[in-house]
């Protein structure tokens, strides 16, 4: 049996899946970091004095400059993951303007593949394979470049203030292109570079709330790409948070269109 004014309650995940309705309970609420540290606020004081624009061309600017991320025309990654204690491994491949393709496999067995060849795609898991339709086709079809930020001209781009984004302070910035949904990216006030993403899109009929944390980034030829991404994808069935540690990223490898089939 548990006293109501000694029940402690510990959650253990992404804050801002759970916070604000714990907040609406009227409990007292305590947000620690992954080091057990408490966090004592996650607004930041830091006071916005760049717009929109100066924060992206920042950004690019701080990951090598425009001219050389424009001379990329594809990009393979290798990266290991863990989704339920199973060991994963991920080869992703973009080649420009839009074509993508990422493959997991467990134990050399390929488990999920998913290929986009600039005009459609699919999704093949455990022999089911679905086409890719609607809002999730027509924003794969929208892409311009390997690097969004470098094509935001025409879209919306609002300044929302700014926040903590583990230790660090960051400028909110939503996105909003001309027929498409809001994008919220979060950028470090100190280094430019980009640190979280939050969108949302439909996949075969279900809702589905994607947020990506970028660190780590290192020299790749002449710009630099983060090698630790966190993943968090939240769903009306549930949410699954899974870490992918780049392993090797290689750029204008050589890859060809025949290559997204």
């Amino acid at each position: 049996y548990f006293n109501y004014a000694d029940t402690r309650i510990v959650i253990v995940g992404k804050q801002e899946v759970f916070l604000p309705a714990l907040k609406k309970s009227g409990l007292k609420v305590k947000t620690f970091d992954a080091y057990a540290r408490p966090v004592t606020a996650t607004t930041s004081a830091v006071a916005v004095n760049k717009s929109a624009a100066e924060i992206i061309s920042a950004y690019l600017a701080a990951i090598g400059g425009e001219a050389e991320l424009k001379k990329i025309t594809s990009i393979v990654q290798t990266a290991d993951f863990e989704i339920q204690g199973q060991k994963l491994t991920a080869t992703m491949k973009l080649l420009f303007p839009n074509l993508e393709s990422s493959e997991i496999s467990m134990n050399g067995t390929s488990v999920m593949k998913e290929v986009f060849n600039g005009n459609s795609g699919f999704q093949s898991q455990m022999g089911q394979k679905k086409e890719i339709t609607g809002e999730e086709l027509a924003q794969k079809k929208a892409k311009k470049g390997l690097f969004d930020q470098l094509y935001y001209t025409g879209n919306k781009l609002e300044v929302a203030g700014t926040t903590k984004i583990g230790q660090a302070d960051a400028y909110i910035v939503h996105v909003t292109p001309p027929a498409g949904k809001k994008v919220t990216e979060y950028y470090d006030v100190k280094t430019g570079y980009l640190l979280k993403e939050e969108k949302s899109i439909k996949s075969n009929g279900t809702d589905i709330t994607q947020i990506t944390e970028y660190s780590d980034y290192r020299k790749v030829g002449n710009v630099l790409l983060p090698y630790k991404i966190n993943q968090s994808i939240q769903t009306p069935a549930g949410n699954q948070d899974f870490v992918i540690n780049v392993k090797d990223i290689q750029v204008n490898s050589g890859i060809k269109p025949s290559d997204f089939i």
